[in-house]
Parts: C-alpha cells; structure tokens; sequence
C-alpha cells in the first residue's frame, strides 16, 4: 500500500504485524470483537424498548420474561449432549485455531471469553451432575472457571409432586445445585452477578401466584389454589401439595445460601417462595422493590380474590335476590339478552346461582359491569 497524498493512510512495514505491540487494551477490544456476544440490531431495539418501559405496569410480567428471553440468547452454554455425549462449551465464534497460536494468546483471548460473557449452567430433575465434585472442572479449566463473573442459573423441573419420582428429582436437583456451589466455592473469586431461575412443571404460573401459594404454605384453612399442567389440564393445590411443591425453591435456596464467594448482584425469581426469594435477597443484600399490583384485590387472608369471586360478588351487588329460587325463576322466565355460565375445573359448566343440571340462568345484559367467561346465544 503506497501514499498518494497528505490524507492518505501511511504504507504497512513489511514483515510479520507485531499484534503485542499494540495496548492491552487494544488487544482486548480485538478479543471482544471475537468472543463477546452481542445483540442483533433487531434484538437490541426491541430491548430498549422494553427497557424503557420498566416503570410501566406488567402484571402478567410478559415484559421481564422477554427481556430474559433476549438476555439468555447471549450467554455461553456449558454443559454436555445428552444425545452425542460430547462435552464443552459453546462460545459464539470458534477461536480454537486462535487459542493455540501461543500462551499469552490463549491467556489473554480466554480471560476475555470467561469474564466478559454470561454463562448459562442448565439443571434439571433428571440428569445430576454425574461426576461427583469434578463436572464443571471437567468442562472448564479451574483457572478459567474462576475467572467467570457473570453466571446464570437456570433449573427446569418436568415431573410433577404427584409422580412417583417427584422425590428423586427432587434430590438430583438438590445435589446439581450443591455441586455447582460447592465448585464455585473452591475455584471462584466472586461473581459480578448471579440470577437463578426456576421453570418448574406449571411454567410459571406459581410465580403469577407467589403471594397466594406462599399464605397456602403456611394456612391450612385459606383457599386451595389452581394451576395448569402441561397437558392443560387444570390441578387444584393445598396446602400439603405446595409444600411438596416447594421442596425445590427451598432446596435451591439453601444450596445458595451456602456460596461463600462475593456476589455483587443478585436476582431470583420463577417457580419459588417469597420466603426463599427474601432470604436470599437478605444475604446479598438485594432490595427488593417489586410492588404488588394485586394489593387492592384480597380477601381477608391477603389471597387474591379470583375472577369467579369477583363475578360472584358483583352478582351479589346487581341483584341481591338471586339467590332466592323464585327470582331465579323470574329471571329465567323474562328471557333477556343472554345466558351465562362459568367453566367447571372437570371441563364442565357451572350455572351460577344455581345447581348442577338446571337449566341455564339468562341474566341481564350488563348486569356484571365486565366481560363473562362463557356467554350463550340470547334464547
């Protein structure tokens, strides 16, 4: 390359590029331009978006797990196939060529990998970590475990407390999470954040309840609680199931509460207690500001009340002589604009105000205030 003019970039020497005797700090960048996710320009618009919407009201938190969705798409995955049994980790650009070019190349290039990007652990209730003490070091050389600073813990429970090996998956994930801890004690240096993740069997519709399962944990008399399996049936919780139920939350949170290594940022959240979440935002000094958008909405045992509550009492309020067979069947004789009825937890429908097997109650139109469950054609 030759210079033409004053402008023009001056020519490169000959030879081999002398690439340490740039800055570290140049070499570096270099480094991350290799080996550091990054967000597409797609991804990364969407996330500022959600970003700056943080303030505004997400009840069904369909904000915080699509900005966790985006996150997890950036981190390293270490851990093994169970379909190939071949172990390693994933980095997003394969520098292996690179890492052998010398030492201080390998050094230099590794650091940059372990302790710029997050790094995904996945557990689950069927598959320990089957090499007692060594599984991370067998994927991961100490020295560069120790170097990572950013990790992600994410623990996905399939069986259910009514299977007969709800119990063993109970202990798997109890002694993953042990050895992961126990590993991250004796080689780690401390960890500029941590977030654990719970996925349990219900996908999450524990944590849509959380205040509720955790008064049903420990009131025995309050209102059982219902979520939905995988197969979209609808199960019905008390306060014996929830407790089985949190086996995991408390085993998880005990195996943590164990870390001896420094955490700078903590978060947790899925399928666990408030309890287990509080204790552990205590021990790292998390603040914990979440306000619940339900609080206006309780019974007398802090219980959200349901929809069918809801329904039931405005009912009550619209017409107070509903109850009373006569008016019922007043109602039913007047025949106005539409009948209405509520899903039964069996698939079947239930009248309100009414038996099972009687015929359908047409109700004003309007008289909830709001929008019904199930509404039938006008007679």
């Amino acid at each position: 390359m030759s210079c033409h003019g004053p402008g023009d970039f001056p020519p490169f020497m000959p030879g081999v590029f002398n690439f340490f005797g740039l800055p570290r700090e140049i070499r570096n960048k270099i480094y991350e331009e290799l080996v550091v996710a990054l967000r597409s320009p797609g991804d990364c618009t969407e996330y500022e978006k959600l970003a700056a919407s943080r303030h505004e009201p997400d009840s069904e938190r369909k904000r915080f797990k699509r900005m966790d969705e985006l996150d997890v798409r950036l981190m390293v995955k270490p851990g093994h196939s169970e379909q190939d049994g071949t172990t390693g980790f994933q980095p997003l650009l394969d520098v292996h060529g690179m890492s052998l070019a010398n030492k201080q190349v390998n050094r230099e290039l590794m650091t940059t990998l372990f302790s710029k990007n997050r790094f995904f652990l996945s557990v689950d209730d069927k598959h320990p970590y089957w090499v007692p003490g060594q599984f991370l070091r067998a994927i991961m050389a100490p020295n560069h475990l120790a170097q990572i600073k950013h990790l992600y813990i994410d623990v996905d429970t399939k069986l259910q407390p009514y299977e007969a090996d709800y119990r063993k998956g109970v202990i798997v994930v109890n002694y993953s999470m042990h050895h992961i801890v126990k590993t991250l004690n004796s080689v780690g240096k401390g960890l500029k954040s941590l977030t654990v993740n719970h996925i349990s069997c219900y996908r999450g519709e524990i944590e849509e309840l959380r205040r509720d399962a955790d008064i049903l944990a420990t009131r025995k008399h309050v209102r059982n609680i219902q979520v939905m399996r995988p197969d979209h049936d609808i199960q019905e919780l008390d306060s014996k199931g929830i407790k089985e139920f949190f086996l995991h939350s408390n085993n998880i949170a005990n195996a943590i509460g164990q870390l001896t290594i420094p955490v700078k940022k903590f978060r947790m959240f899925g399928d666990v207690s408030g309890n287990d979440i509080q204790r552990l935002y205590h021990k790292f000094g998390v603040i914990d500001d979440h306000v619940d958008e339900h609080e206006d909405n309780r019974d007398e045992n802090g219980q959200k009340r349901d929809w069918i509550q809801l329904v039931m009492e405005d009912m009550a309020a619209a017409l107070p002589g509903l109850q009373d067979a006569t008016a019922q069947a007043h109602l039913y004789a007047i025949r106005p604009v539409m009948t209405v009825a509520v899903g039964r937890v069996d698939g079947g429908a239930m009248l309100l105000g009414s038996p099972d097997g009687a015929p359908p109650i047409n109700m004003p139109n309007g008289c909830f205030g709001g929008a019904v469950p199930l509404i039938y054609p006008p007679r």
